[in-house]
């Protein structure tokens, strides 16, 4: 992740060249252009999902206890109860399905190991850290960087730009050091305006295609490093107000023992209030597999509101099998009405069909997601959420 962060920082640079003076008298206040504004957009529509966690409490910090205050688990037993091998990333220890939910809706919970981000909102800020970064590097212009290859070298100015703008981190022995940026047109623009190659010493590179403009945004992009791969595809229609979020990691090889594969998928139509969210975490233990995945479906910004939720993980003790599922009133958190899909939006059995995030596991091939293509886009709708393929190279 922190390779991720640096590759960001020096997209933002290689857009700065020829502008640090202009700059360089900027103070602190935020830069605004069409790609910040972009970045606080997709985020903001995204984080109106969070709307579905009752009364707020169901994305407290971190360490707070009782993240979802509810005793109505009838048929979801499990549901405030330690389960044996549900895992909080955010503590490895076990935890009860809704404190594990809680860490899925926190955009800011993050692995103590290594700080990477746990959740699908904490992994979509990252990803579209770039986004911010170009940003603050362009300016006040509102156009793409001129084609060309460029060499660039972190200044102690940018570096603090981008920290206080963008929420990233950067070590302090990154000043200094220089990169080498690509910047070509796409070589189709169906989807895509721009291809960003970046290079660094090694060699490593990583790939972006990007598109921003007041109709929709795009990005797709994808990295190998000693943590597996991590591919990452974003498209906004801006027009519309529809939100569409694909994220994937594993391994960069095939399935083996202790291998884990995480899968995410997020759709919000913000003008029809529709929002669906999917996620598996999966680790290969040979015969006695481990697996957690969830389908939420609801609208966030209805007042009164329930969301359908199912919910399964091989870590239950009884009917591992069986996903567990219920109508959550979303203002108290209370369950409405349990075993029942049937809610203000009628939610979908995670394992009811073969849904995308299973076809991920069950067809596993990290060339599929190793890389992006100019032809990688999100075919996915509210129709199909569940069940269309992950997109693949």
């Amino acid at each position: 992740m922190k390779q991720l962060l640096i590759l960001f920082v020096f997209v933002s640079l290689a857009l700065s060249c020829g502008k640090e003076e202009e700059e360089s008298s900027g103070g602190s206040s935020n830069v605004s252009n069409p790609l910040t504004n972009a970045v606080s957009k997709i985020n903001e529509s995204a984080g109106t999902m969070t709307n579905l966690n009752p009364s707020s409490s169901f994305v407290k910090s971190v360490g707070e206890d009782n993240l979802y205050r509810t005793k109505g688990t009838r048929a979801f037993t499990e549901w405030s109860t330690t389960v044996t091998g549900l895992n909080n990333e955010t503590t490895n220890s076990d935890t009860s399905p809704k404190e594990w939910m809680g860490v899925q809706l926190n955009k800011n919970a993050a692995r103590p190991s290594n700080g990477s981000k746990i959740s699908m909102f904490g992994r979509l800020e990252d990803g579209l850290g770039v986004f911010c970064a170009v940003g603050v590097g362009v300016g006040a212009s509102d156009s793409y960087p001129a084609n060309g290859t460029y060499t660039i070298t972190l200044s102690g100015d940018t570096k603090s730009k981008i920290e206080s703008q963008c929420n990233l981190s950067i070590e302090g022995q990154m000043v200094g050091s220089t990169v080498t940026l690509l910047v070509e047109d796409a070589s189709n623009t169906t989807t895509y305006d721009k291809k960003v190659t970046i290079t660094l010493p090694g060699p490593s590179s990583q790939i972006f295609y990007v598109r921003s403009n007041s109709s929709e945004i795009n990005v797709a992009t994808s990295e190998v490093n000693n943590n597996g791969l991590h591919r990452t595809v974003v498209a906004y229609d801006v027009s519309n107000k529809v939100m569409k979020l694909e994220y994937i990691s594993g391994p960069d090889a095939a399935l083996s023992n202790s291998d884990h594969v995480a899968a995410y998928r997020l759709y919000y139509d913000e003008t029809n209030d529709i929002g669906w969210m999917m996620a598996m975490e999966f680790t290969e233990n040979g015969g006695s597999d481990d697996e957690t995945k969830y389908v939420m479906a609801g609208k966030p910004n209805t007042t009164g509101s329930t969301f359908a939720l199912s919910f399964m993980s091989t870590n239950f003790s009884s009917s591992a099998t069986d996903a567990r599922q219920a109508c959550i009133n979303s203002s108290n958190g209370n369950i409405s009405s349990d075993n029942t899909l049937s809610c203000t939006m009628t939610g979908v059995d995670v394992d009811a069909t073969n849904t995308g995030v299973e076809q991920v596991i069950s067809g596993w091939n990290n060339t599929n997601y190793n890389s992006v293509s100019v032809t990688t886009t999100l075919n996915f709708t509210s129709g199909n959420f569940a069940t269309q393929a992950f997109s693949t190279n």
